[in-house]
């Protein structure tokens, strides 16, 4: 069975644009012989929205989107992230995947972990999913989980005391694969107890595992994609790359065909989340230039460097702000720790000097 991921960047509350970026994964996945595309939680409201889901006509209109998708695509098995209204006791609304096949949304699946932890408040505005959702496809038979279903807290390494293990009843009901819509915010060391946890559960039970994320930056919260499809064995079969936009097509039995993917330096984590937070900022607010006060302290050195690497050197501009040691740093001249000849990796912000204040 080929299935294909759509690790994509969303922004919030841009369901006409969500719509468009999705419909362009669609195409990709076609051109590429898949026959399911599997998108991250919220696709077409784009994660988190917070409040604004509370909004009258905000998941009517993500309900319309994912009816449009259906009905141009009859030929593919869409799953859909959006928030969808339902009628359950103290909540009127459900984090789920629009199930679409032949033309129309034929079922929904609801999110029935809803963490309340850390970044989190999902039951402010949802109700919990009480059904199990596998669906059959090409021989297969399709565990449907939404992120916190598939990660029960483990990937943030604390224990959490649900009632209910998604996973565990998908598998008592026959699923053969599992399949998971996240947007999981990027942590750093997160990465590698997500994949120990995809290890055990696809080794112990002896299926496919396959996790497609979020990318990009919404708000305070970064989200680095790093979709992965986990074999039978346990072994990772596919990744995507890291705080990229890609879609990627696999086949859920192809076994293991890359290396385990190479160990990261914490500070290249740590650098590409924050160019990537920038970098969304920017482009999502409408803004293409930045102006920076520099006081000569490694603290601004390194705020112009983020900046330059995530808009450009010719997008940022550095002032110097007022002080006695000022004149070291001029236009035409750096101070010694920033040598014109520097490393590409770092290219310098255009740097000019205020004028002392009378």
């Amino acid at each position: 069975m080929r299935i294909a991921a759509a690790q994509f960047d969303p922004t919030v509350g841009d369901v006409v644009g969500n719509l468009e970026r999705i419909e362009r994964a669609v195409q990709d996945a076609k051109a590429a012989g898949a026959t399911a595309l599997l998108t991250p939680e919220m696709s077409l409201l784009g994660y988190p929205p917070r409040d604004l889901v509370l909004r009258q006509g905000v998941a009517e209109a993500c309900e319309r989107a994912a009816a449009e998708l259906a009905r141009r695509h009859p030929d593919m098995l869409l799953l859909l992230g959006l928030p969808r209204r339902v009628q359950r006791k103290g909540r009127q609304l459900a984090n789920a995947l629009a199930i679409c096949r032949g033309g129309v949304v034929e079922r929904f699946h609801d999110k029935r972990l809803l963490p309340t932890y850390d970044v989190f408040d999902e039951d402010r505005w949802f109700a919990a999913g009480d059904h199990v959702t596998v669906i059959e496809h090409e021989g297969e038979r399709l565990g449907v989980l939404i992120c916190e279903d598939l990660w029960g807290g483990a990937d943030v390494d604390a224990s959490r005391a649900y009632a209910s293990d998604p996973v565990a009843d998908c598998l008592k009901a026959g699923a053969t694969a599992l399949i998971a819509a996240s947007a999981t915010p990027f942590v750093l060391g997160k990465r590698a107890r997500q994949h120990a946890h995809l290890a055990r559960i696809a080794a112990a039970h002896g299926v496919p595992v396959l996790s497609c994320n979020q990318v990009g930056a919404n708000d305070d919260l970064v989200f680095d994609g790093a979709s992965v499809l986990v074999d039978a064995a346990g072994r990772i079969a596919e990744s995507w790359p890291l705080f990229e936009t890609t879609t990627r097509t696999v086949d859920l039995r192809g076994g293991c065909r890359i290396a385990p993917p190479a160990e990261r330096a914490r500070e290249r984590d740590l650098i590409d989340a924050l160019v990537c937070g920038i970098r969304g900022y920017f482009l999502k607010t409408g803004h293409a230039k930045a102006t920076i006060g520099l006081s000569g302290g490694i603290d601004s050195a390194v705020v112009a460097t983020l900046a330059a690497l995530a808009l450009g050197p010719a997008a940022v501009t550095g002032v110097m702000m007022p002080s006695r040691r000022a004149a070291w740093m001029t236009p035409r001249r750096l101070h010694p720790i920033f040598p014109s000849a520097a490393c590409s990796r770092f290219p310098s912000p255009t740097c000019t000097s205020a004028s002392p204040r009378t």
